[in-house]
């Protein structure tokens, strides 16, 4: 169980990073507050998205709904 949790947790915080950097690329280059804005909002729900996601499931793989499953 311990490492599909860390597995979970690695790849959110890899794709984090991906679209981290991303805005941070943008924010160096951003000419305009509304470019700003409008990529603050995309990599912010994008990044959001995924911390829900990864909560979700670490709940599923503690709950044991994988196991349950296999059992079929």
């Amino acid at each position: 169980m311990n490492k599909k949790i860390i597995g979970a947790v690695i790849s959110a915080l890899i794709i984090i990073l991906i679209y981290g950097s991303i805005f941070l690329f943008v924010l160096n280059d951003a000419i305009l507050s509304y470019d700003f804005l409008f990529v603050l909002i995309i990599v912010g729900s994008i990044i959001l998205g995924v911390v829900i996601s990864l909560i979700g499931r670490i709940k599923e793989i503690k709950s044991g709904e994988e196991e349950e499953s296999k059992k079929y």
